[in-house]
């Protein structure tokens, strides 16, 4: 999730400056430029993306967890990701990309993977 869309929501949510601030921490060390002077990572695809989802998961579950946000908001925020992504028209030769994208996105709604479901 974008640092952008937590501030829209901090705002909306009432989100704590400590979290905001610790957000916005960890944002610039995954950044910086000492995390260049680490060897190279071997070729493994998609670590990235791997990441980006474990540290989305868990601000999800977090904002949940603290009740910030509840189990509906996480859905819908979920669903609006995946909606972005199946009506992508593909005019950036990324169809295939945004339609893996959406039923990912899709997999992990109907598992339930996305909020602590009680």
């Amino acid at each position: 999730m974008p640092l952008t869309t937590l501030i829209c929501l901090s705002s909306r949510y009432h989100i704590s400056a400590t979290l905001l601030q610790g957000l916005d921490e960890l944002a610039f060390r995954l950044s910086s430029a000492s995390l260049q002077k680490v060897s190279p990572m071997p070729k493994i695809p998609d670590v990235s993306g791997t990441a980006a989802l474990a540290i989305c998961e868990s601000l999800l579950l977090a904002l949940n967890d603290r009740k910030i946000l509840p189990e509906h908001e996480i859905v819908g925020i979920l669903r609006d990701a995946a909606g972005a992504h199946s009506n992508d028209t593909g005019k950036d030769g990324n169809a295939d990309l945004h339609l893996a994208v959406a039923a990912l996105i899709n997999g992990i709604l109907a598992g339930g993977n996305s909020v602590r479901r009680r």
